[in-house]
């Protein structure tokens, strides 16, 4: 069969979809399809990053991932890597641009525009898409993958999955692509929600709706680990972008470890308190800790400590303690808020039952890309690289099979 007569179906019109139909179509196929559910393509990519496209980050490796099969995902991730990523997008048209933390964002701060760039290519290359298209199946009929809609019925040489996980439904993610695996014989791992909010035990956190710090925190289960960025409490437990990194390791009943002033060391903290005291003995002890940290936070730690607000600084006799509550502060967890409210999914087809190009192991010429894998990465813009690298690597297993 000539390349030009190849035809490929893409399962998904999100991010990994997208550069996998791009690629194949800059490598010369012609016969390229995206189904995609949803009215538009990359409606869950024009959201990422805040709304602003957060797409890679300057400070890519492996270690900001989780995987069952890390070493593979590693390949994948240098095949097309932060740098060609970046350049095949300027390429195309935009401009990019990286702040302190490596984060990378189109210099318009816009994830919609990320999707139009993608778009716009799409339709120049005379690439066929279907939207509110819903695949229900995928079998096999005379060598040929017979995929099955709510509309019609199609036959294809190649299949690419690119369905994404079970997190934010309100895309159209409900995990139907892990129904396609298991149906060609793929083992899907625990799936759990990640890059999320976490609940925590409210009655140590009560009052502290609402307040928000800058911290580092590190779970107890994790020492080696240390994140930095905004907390938020809520009603629930808490919030903000230290606790989406976090929550990529964190699990049920994990305690969090929390640096209220990570900017100050302990002994420096413990000698302002000291001084501060012996200049103002009579103080009352709610006004002790003013303009150090946060006065709800400050309400709660004496509390903690059953320090009287009312009674005269003077009279505290464990400063250390409240060193060591501002500075390490141990906050229970409860698991993370679930599914809907998650930005992605931890878990997905065992990395062992797809090969290096992402093709199934079960089925010649069916692949996988982007979150219905089991690879995950950290909070700052890991998992939209995954996505891109994982569609590309999709192509060139096509490309390299068609070439055999």
């Amino acid at each position: 069969m000539k390349k030009r007569d190849v035809k490929v179906a893409i399962i998904g019109g999100g991010a990994s979809g997208l550069i996998c139909a791009l690629k194949l179509s800059d490598a010369g196929l012609k016969n390229i399809t995206i189904f995609e559910r949803n009215d538009r393509l990359g409606k869950k990519l024009s959201s990422t990053g805040n709304g602003q496209g957060n797409i890679t980050n300057l400070n890519m490796g492996i270690e900001h991932y989780c995987s069952s099969g890390l070493q593979k995902a590693k390949i994948v991730l240098e095949e097309f890597d932060e740098k060609s990523l970046i350049s095949y997008f300027t390429e195309l048209g935009g401009c990019f641009v990286s702040d302190d933390r490596g984060r990378v964002y189109p210099s318009s701060y816009q994830a919609a525009s990320v999707t139009d760039l993608l778009r716009f290519a799409v339709q120049d290359k005379n690439i066929c898409f279907c939207c509110n298209e819903y695949i229900k199946d995928v079998s096999i009929s005379k060598d040929q993958f017979r995929i099955c809609s709510e509309k019609s019925e199609y036959f294809f040489d190649y299949v690419v999955v690119c369905t994404g996980g079970q997190a934010s439904k309100h895309f159209g993610t409900d995990g139907n692509g892990y129904e396609i695996a298991k149906k060609f014989g793929h083992s899907i791992t625990r799936l759990r929600p990640t890059l999320v909010q976490l609940r925590a035990e409210k009655q140590k956190i009560k009052g502290l709706k609402g307040v928000k710090c800058n911290c580092k925190v590190k779970l107890l289960s994790q020492a080696n680990r240390l994140f930095c960025g905004d907390l938020l409490f809520t009603d629930y437990g808490v919030s903000g972008d230290v606790v989406f990194k976090l929550s990529t390791y964190a699990k049920e009943n994990d305690v969090a470890i929390i640096d209220f002033l990570p900017q100050i060391l302990q002994n420096d903290l413990q000698n302002i308190l000291i001084c501060k005291m012996n200049k103002y003995p009579e103080m009352a002890a709610e006004n002790y800790l003013r303009c150090i940290i946060n006065s709800a936070l400050a309400r709660l730690i004496l509390n903690i400590m059953k320090i009287n607000p009312a009674a005269p600084c003077k009279t505290i006799t464990d400063v250390q303690g409240l060193v060591r509550n501002i500075k390490e502060f141990r906050l229970g967890l409860e698991g993370g808020l679930g599914f809907d409210t998650a930005q992605v999914t931890q878990g997905g087809i065992l990395m062992s039952e797809v090969d290096e190009y992402l093709m199934s192991n079960f089925r010649k010429n069916l692949f996988f890309a982007g979150e219905i894998l089991d690879v995950d990465g950290e909070c700052g813009g890991y998992n939209l690289q995954w996505a891109f690298s994982s569609g590309a690597r999709c192509a060139q297993g096509i490309i390299r099979q068609v070439e055999l």
